[in-house]
């Protein structure tokens, strides 16, 4: 097998086999274009397929309201542009090739602790510290046109716990609290863990998509590893996204 010493393990990564033995090789890009257009006759594949979804993947432990609140400014601008670029497309009818679809995932390690009874885990003070954030920036934020941040959904997972915000916007936050008796704790443990989560679980096991679709959709799925306390601005995500997709793993 040859490999490429520039980027070693991005290499490795695509060329490696299957705990089954079975070869893994890189995506041909010819050969997916040949069943798209194959699938594009037979009207299974839709515009839906072929917009780009970015997803916003932030690490959280033991953050402090300041660090917090300057991811939430980012959301919140990602949220607004999105708003905007969506009533563009679907009210003026302007389509454009920088249209995205956006989420934030935030990935909260050790975010359970035990209660005072000592029987039950409940949510520790740095996921509650995320609560207060989210409600006190959007606030700010979205305020002056009085609209604000509804409370986020609750449910349990197989990891621990899941939170969801729907913002006015119309993008989502989604906090996946890991709790650590459940699930390996760790940055690099979350990482893993939405590698799995988005082209794993939503893509590759969607048995509602043809295998063209799953191709087509992975590879305009783009992931953006974040830190908890990160500033960025819709431009420079559209930007880097841009770039990355003049450079397609051939």
């Amino acid at each position: 097998m040859s490999t490429t010493g520039l980027l070693f393990d991005q290499d490795i990564s695509l060329n490696k086999r299957s705990d089954s033995g079975e070869r893994i090789v890189r995506l041909d890009i010819q050969a997916i274009d040949g069943k798209l257009q194959e699938e594009e006759h037979n009207n299974t594949i839709s515009s839906k397929d072929r917009i780009t979804r970015i997803k916003g993947c932030a690490t959280m432990w033991h953050e402090n309201s300041a660090e917090m609140g300057e991811l939430m400014k980012s959301i919140f601008r990602m949220d607004e542009d999105y708003c905007a670029r969506n009533l563009a497309r679907n009210i003026l009818k302007v389509e454009h090739d920088d249209n995205y679809e956006w989420e934030t995932h935030i990935f909260f390690d050790d975010a359970f602790e035990p209660d005072d009874s000592g029987k039950h885990r409940e949510v520790n003070q740095f996921v509650k510290l995320l609560c207060q954030q989210v409600e006190e920036q959007g606030k700010k934020w979205y305020g002056a046109r009085r609209m604000k941040v509804p409370p986020p959904v609750k449910y349990p997972t197989p990891y621990g716990g899941r939170l969801i915000w729907t913002l006015p916007g119309a993008t989502k936050i989604i906090c996946h609290m890991k709790d650590k008796d459940k699930i390996r704790h760790k940055k690099r443990w979350s990482q893993c863990m939405y590698m799995y989560y988005f082209l794993g679980y939503q893509l590759e096991a969607n048995e509602k998509l043809t295998q063209a679709q799953k191709e087509l959709r992975a590879r305009n799925t783009f992931l953006l590893a974040l830190d908890g306390d990160v500033d960025f601005q819709p431009d420079a995500i559209i930007k880097l996204v841009d770039l990355v997709k003049r450079n397609p793993v051939s």
